[in-house]
């Protein structure tokens, strides 16, 4: 099946290739043929206002039992001990954007409810490009997100996790979209939207699961109904981006036919592109981001003889380090930059270079950076055409578009989904007439664990992973 899929699509695009007189072929999504330096004329169709536009849709074909590979035995030893499997697991294909993409589809054994079973997509987080080639959809129990998926399936959703473009091989066959990977998985912070167009379209195409002949791949009914008017989308980290996107590409008055109703976030990493450019880098390599104005640390931008540093960014480092960061004789064995200015501008310049490679419409954007008259102070000068499409990139300025009932999950601490976001951002959903709700867990990583460093998780914090997973188990199966 997706040896035929892969020579239909090739001979599909050789036939439009042959067809096409113009220098350069494009696709719908205004993608410009991948041969070429360019990718897209203009980063206008990636705007989620053109995005709502679209039609979207996809059909899904199974292709392997994932409980017949080679990593069953460990993860049934984990999640089935002693017991018989309580869902079945399978690897699926579909299209997006002419790619062929692979997304796992996890059914319960447990009856069908009446109206089919309630669906959860989740949105994993980054994985990069090197690993992406061998992303495993969590289908082992060294995973982060495998109890999350095995307590969603176990409470009797279907629960379907998309890998996006390049992400994953099936029967030695590689996802498409490695170039796509390599292309915009940087600074420019655009992946996660091309992400969310493989999200949507795979939503918009669930319904062809219903039309699959099951017998063929495990016991019990020959079809499954899942009930399409009860779709949830979960997201953590970069995932959380792709599913605010999606979730205001597939709000209210959208041409979606299958929308999410409820969403969870859970340590989302979506601000404006330019804020995650001047917030993600700084705080993982200049100590000027957290440290107080007297140099040391105390949480705040504030030392201890009032003192303040105008370069702060959040008062929480990695956890990873290995004491408290006041108590380092030398930071800069951690952080090879100095100062933020040198992060963000080397973070700037590798979003203006890749723009400049590969829009056809942003070639010579150029931006500047100037003092601002205090020491080490700088002020970023942004080329007209960047400043005014950055912030229509992604959701966050977006909340209006967001009619499904939504959740936020963050840490106290996790410099990746700072507090004031995701407070900022449910403020302005439930201003908009939405239904938003956030959850702040103190003490807890990105990740929703405890970190071995006490002075990151202090005696008394409890993780949140589990409480997580049981809050939105209970509150989907509400709606």
């Amino acid at each position: 099946m997706l040896d035929m899929l892969r020579k239909l699509v090739v001979a599909s695009l050789l036939l439009a290739a042959c067809s096409i007189s113009t220098a350069h072929a494009r696709d719908a999504s205004g993608s410009i043929n991948r041969n070429e330096a360019t990718w897209f004329k203009s980063l206008e169709t990636l705007t989620v206002e053109a995005l709502r536009k679209r039609r979207f849709g996809s059909a899904l074909s199974i292709e392997s039992d994932l409980a017949r590979g080679p990593a069953a035995r460990r993860y049934a030893e984990k999640f089935f001990p002693g017991d018989t499997p309580r869902y079945a697991s399978f690897m699926a294909s579909y299209r997006s954007d002419g790619l062929l993409l692979y997304t796992r589809v996890d059914l319960p054994t447990q009856a069908e409810p009446r109206g089919g079973y309630p669906v959860i997509v989740f949105a994993h987080g980054w994985v990069g490009y090197e690993a992406a080639r061998e992303f495993h959809f969590s289908y082992t129990p060294d995973s982060m997100y495998a109890e999350l998926i095995d307590s969603y399936v176990k409470a009797g959703f279907v629960v379907i996790t998309p890998g996006y473009r390049g992400h994953g091989t099936v029967d030695g066959i590689v996802a498409d979209g490695r170039e796509s990977m390599a292309a915009w998985d940087n600074a420019t912070h655009v992946s996660p939207i091309l992400y969310a167009i493989d999200t949507v379209n795979l939503i918009d195409g669930l319904q062809s699961l219903q039309r699959v002949d099951w017998s063929r791949w495990r016991a019990g009914p020959k079809r499954v109904k899942l009930n399409l008017g009860r779709i949830a989308i979960a997201g953590h980290s970069q995932g959380g981006d792709v599913a605010l996107i999606t979730l205001a590409i597939t709000g209210k008055g959208s041409k979606v036919r299958n929308r999410p109703i409820f969403g969870s976030i859970m340590s989302g990493t979506f601000p404006a592109r330019f804020t995650q450019v001047e917030t993600f880098r700084p705080m993982a390599e200049s100590p000027q981001a957290f440290l107080a104005g007297d140099g040391s640390w105390t949480g705040s931008a504030a030392g201890k003889d009032g003192k303040l540093n105008p370069h702060f960014v959040f008062g929480w480092p990695a956890d990873w380090l290995p004491s408290a960061p006041d108590l380092f004789k030398d930071l800069r064995v951690h952080y090879p930059k100095a100062t933020v200015r040198e992060v963000v501008e080397a973070g700037y310049a590798e979003m203006y270079r890749n723009l400049d490679k590969q829009v056809g419409d942003l070639k010579g954007v150029a931006y500047s950076i100037v003092s601002d008259g205090t020491p080490n102070g700088y002020r970023i000068i942004h080329d007209p055409r960047v400043a005014s499409l950055m912030p229509r990139l992604g959701a966050f300025h977006l909340p209006h578009l967001v009619s499904a009932r939504l959740f936020l999950h963050f840490p106290d601490r996790d410099y990746y989904s700072l507090p004031s976001w995701n407070q900022d951002l449910c403020g302005r959903v439930n201003a908009g007439g939405g239904a938003c709700r956030t959850f702040e867990y103190p003490g807890n990583t990105h990740g929703f664990r405890l970190s071995n460093q006490s002075w990151f998780s202090p005696p008394g914090s409890a993780e949140a992973y589990r409480l997580v997973i049981e809050h939105d188990i209970r509150e989907f199966a509400r709606w």
